[in-house]
């Protein structure tokens, strides 16, 4: 074989193996990349998730689990800001999760979403008896009397669903913060 032939032969060896090389380190280099990006996101989904729980159980969370039977949530909470946000802003990564993780992890903030509604529906709740006793004081009609009665009965009620929402939230958070703790090792 001639010396081009030779040299020619090595110089599309190389090119290839450069080319091999390069494609690979950069398959390596983005899986790493991903996986980075993942471990990111569950540190911070595991702060977030934390820092809400703590929040909300120092403030109120410990009155729901000390709930009595038939009785409603007597106060209201006020919620008027969206707290899952990087939940909301990296929903887009859950799919790279393992199936076990992102179902515990979706349960998780529905099920937190759902108490934080229950709870804008309670303070209805809670206007409507205050208001219907207050009437009803007030004007000694029997109308208002009956309204604040029935508005009443729906509280109590609504207190032990939002106990009960409560517990399955507590429960469903320290699975998942367990499933993060045993992902990031």
């Amino acid at each position: 074989m001639s010396d081009f032939w030779s040299g020619a032969l090595i110089a599309i060896i190389g090119s290839v193996a450069g080319f091999a090389i390069s494609y690979w380190r950069q398959r390596a280099d983005k899986k790493n990349d991903e996986k980075k990006q993942i471990e990111s996101f569950l540190n911070a989904i595991r702060s977030e998730i934390s820092s809400i729980w703590i929040r909300y159980y120092e403030t109120i969370g410990d009155s729901i689990e000390n709930l009595k039977e038939n009785e409603g949530f007597d106060s209201y909470y006020p919620i008027f800001d969206n707290y899952f946000i990087i939940y909301d802003n990296n929903t887009n990564l859950i799919g790279s999760l393992d199936k076990g993780l992102s179902e515990i992890l979706i349960k998780t903030y529905i099920a937190a979403k759902g108490l934080k509604d229950s709870f804008v529906f309670n303070n209805q709740l809670l206007n409507e008896v205050r208001r219907y006793h207050d009437l009803a004081r007030e004007t000694n009609i029997k109308h208002y009397s009956v309204q604040h009665q029935a508005y009443s009965g729906i509280w109590q009620d609504y207190g032990k669903g939002i106990q009960e929402m409560h517990f399955k939230l507590k429960e469903s958070k320290d699975i998942l913060i367990d499933n993060i703790n045993k992902k990031l090792g």
